[in-house]
């Protein structure tokens, strides 16, 4: 029984694409995989909550783990919720620069241009305009400071736009339209950043919106982010992750590897070594790539027909040519892949969209480790959240108790609010790990350390055995 391709759109390369492979002749190349981060280096994503959740972030953790396995790098969670460019600031010492960064990715903007302001009720009048211009005006100059912060402190800032305010969607969720015009004059102030520090700019804004249109030309109901018209949902976190691959460390290839079957020889490899077997009864080969495929796993899956990330960046390509005419079938250390007619191996097959290679399956095993890091990380950013939210003007005595007491009075005076359940929660959270917060950082030691002992890439035997018919 054949495995079947995880994506139904697979994709066969045209030979064109082939017969330019063969004008270089045999030849062993490496891709432009530069690694953006190096062994050593410590990443910190500063934000807000869609930067607490860390969706986004983890995806970026997996693909440099995948894709640039021999690259040891601490990713840190610095997201606090509701948070802002003020708040951000006044944490940089004891919750940002405590890490050490050798890079800070920076997001904010959706929580400073307080987008009640944009609300339909409200009176659009002179003193409106004058105090939407004056919140402007402090994001700017508090992101600028910041971003000067990291430059005295030698961190090599990474800018992002800020994540759009879905003002188009038509669902129940009340419309502050204008929110995301102000997020947009947010973007200017940041590509400005970015232009001066000569640092990369991630355009998340315009890149989202660009898809969310799209969306909405066919279900004026569909939205990028969620029903809130703020926080994306898992779509939206890997279109994130997306573009900032794309921006900070673009790499298109896993592999490519390319055969002359009938002379059993290696036309061209790109990021791998290959090693063709002299038995004449079968046609096998054996295969140690430089990194793994990146796994699409199910619950993100969906957002592949929104971006060409396997064409864009994720190619693990096998072109085998002078092939009898038939069918062949494709196995991968014994493991049945699929059944190809000699026409589509010429032509390219991209092996990342085959979820039943051993390759895929080792990247799913590193993958859900990134996810336990990221969890683990969001348990430490609920003590964070709470310390630096709720707690910012306690003034009592440092005791479980007396904190509970003042949490408690507060969280009955938000009793109605749309935050309330989400900070019952978070309080309930913080009181979890609170006490575990030694040992929860102990565990995302010991899950970077997992993480890189089980990604390095093995060698694997391929075999093409003719169907007959």
């Amino acid at each position: 029984m054949n495995s079947k391709p995880l994506f139904k759109n697979i994709k066969h390369y045209s030979s064109v694409a082939f017969f330019v492979i063969l004008l270089f002749g045999s030849v062993t190349l490496h891709a432009q995989k530069q690694a953006k981060f190096k062994t050593g280096d410590k990443v910190c994503f500063v934000g807000n909550s869609i930067t607490q959740d860390g969706r986004y972030h983890m995806l970026v953790h997996a693909f440099c783990a995948t894709r640039f396995p021999n690259e040891f790098v601490e990713f840190y969670n610095c997201g606090i919720s509701g948070d802002v460019a003020f708040g951000m600031m006044n944490r940089m010492d004891e919750d940002i620069l405590i890490h050490q960064p050798n890079y800070a990715f920076l997001m904010t903007g959706m929580n400073d241009i307080q987008s009640h302001l944009y609300g339909k009720d409200i009176a659009i009048d002179s003193a409106m305009l004058a105090q939407r211009r004056r919140i402007l005006e402090g994001y700017q100059s508090l992101t600028s400071k910041i971003a000067e912060t990291f430059k005295e402190e030698n961190v090599s800032p990474v800018f992002m736009t800020p994540s759009i305010y879905d003002q188009t969607a038509k669902i129940p969720k009340e419309n502050n339209f204008g929110a995301n015009d102000a997020l947009k004059e947010c973007s200017v102030h940041v590509r400005n950043l970015g232009k001066k520090y000569n640092a990369p700019i991630v355009d998340l804004n315009p890149a989202m919106e660009k898809i969310n249109f799209k969306m909405q030309a066919v279900d004026s109901t569909s939205t990028i982010v969620g029903p809130d018209r703020v926080h994306p949902g898992d779509p939206g976190h890997f279109l994130m992750a997306y573009n900032i691959i794309k921006t900070v460390m673009p790499s298109e290839f896993v592999s490519l590897i390319a055969i002359d079957s009938k002379n059993r020889i290696a036309t061209k490899n790109v990021d791998c070594t290959v090693s063709i077997h002299k038995d004449q009864s079968s046609f096998s080969f054996d295969l140690v790539q430089e990194s793994l495929p990146f796994p699409v796993t199910e619950r993100f899956a969906s957002a592949l027909d929104l971006i060409p990330f396997q064409d864009e960046l994720n190619k693990e390509m096998l072109f085998v040519s002078k092939l009898s005419k038939g069918k062949y079938q494709l196995n991968i250390d014994d493991v049945i892949i699929d059944t190809l007619s000699n026409k589509q191996l010429k032509n390219g097959v991209n092996m990342t969209d085959y979820s039943s290679t051993p390759q895929y399956k080792q990247a799913v095993s590193v993958f859900d480790l990134c996810e336990k890091y990221h969890t683990v990380n969001r348990k430490i950013r609920s003590v964070a959240f709470v310390q630096y939210r709720m707690l910012n003007k306690y003034e009592g005595a440092n005791t479980i108790e007396g904190k509970r007491a003042y949490l408690d009075i507060n969280l009955e005076k938000q009793k109605g609010k749309s935050w309330y359940d989400y900070n019952v929660k978070t309080v309930s959270e913080y009181f979890e790990n609170l006490p575990k917060e030694k040992q929860l950082w102990g565990e995302l030691k010991e899950l970077r350390n997992q993480i890189f002992q089980i990604n390095k890439p093995r060698k694997h035997t391929y075999r093409l055995v003719k169907v007959l018919s």
